[in-house]
C-alpha cells in the first residue's frame, strides 16, 4: 500500500475517497469511531481498485476473548447468495495451510429469543495463526510427503 496518495473530494458530501482505491493509514485514524454516510460509502466503494489481493490479518495463536475487532467476513441471507459471495473469495482458501487455518462457520440462523430457525443462513470466515508445534509438525509431514 502506498504511504500516501491523492484524495478526491466529493463536492456533495465533502467526503474524501482514495484515488488509487486504498485507504491511507492516517485516513483510517481520522475516521476511527465515526460512521460514514451512505454517499461516502458508495463513493469509497466505487473508488476501490477492482480485484485487490485479499490479505487478512490473522488472529494470534491462543487469542482469548472476542474476535469481533479482528479481520473477518460475515455473510448472511439465502444459501445461494452466500455461495455466490464465497465463490468470489476463493483466495482465502490458501490460508488453510501449515501455518494458518481458516475458522469457518456456515449455519442456519436462529431467532435469538425463541431459538427457532429463521430460514436464512450465516457464514463466517476468519484466519487464525496455528501454534508453533502444529506449524513444525505440518512442515515435517509436508517434507515426508514430498519425498
Amino acid at each position: 500500500m502506498p504511504a500516501a496518495e491523492a484524495l478526491e473530494s466529493d463536492a456533495e458530501t465533502g467526503a474524501s475517497a482514495p484515488v488509487a482505491g486504498h485507504t491511507r493509514p492516517d485516513e483510517v485514524k481520522e475516521r476511527e469511531g465515526t460512521k460514514m454516510k451512505k454517499a461516502q460509502i458508495l463513493a469509497r466503494w466505487e473508488g476501490l481498485k477492482a480485484n485487490q489481493e485479499v490479505s487478512p490479518q490473522m488472529v494470534a495463536y491462543k487469542h482469548t476473548g472476542s474476535t469481533y475487532n479482528e479481520d473477518s467476513i460475515r455473510i448472511t441471507g439465502r444459501t445461494e447468495f452466500i455461495d455466490s459471495v464465497l465463490s468470489r473469495l476463493k483466495d482465502l482458501l490458501a490460508y488453510e495451510n501449515g501455518s494458518t487455518r481458516l475458522q469457518v462457520s456456515y449455519q442456519e440462523a436462529n431467532d435469538k429469543d425463541s431459538g427457532l430457525p429463521l430460514g436464512s443462513y450465516c457464514a463466517y470466515v476468519q484466519v487464525h495463526e496455528r501454534g508453533r508445534e502444529a506449524q513444525m509438525m505440518n512442515a515435517f509431514v509436508a517434507g515426508l510427503r514430498s519425498k
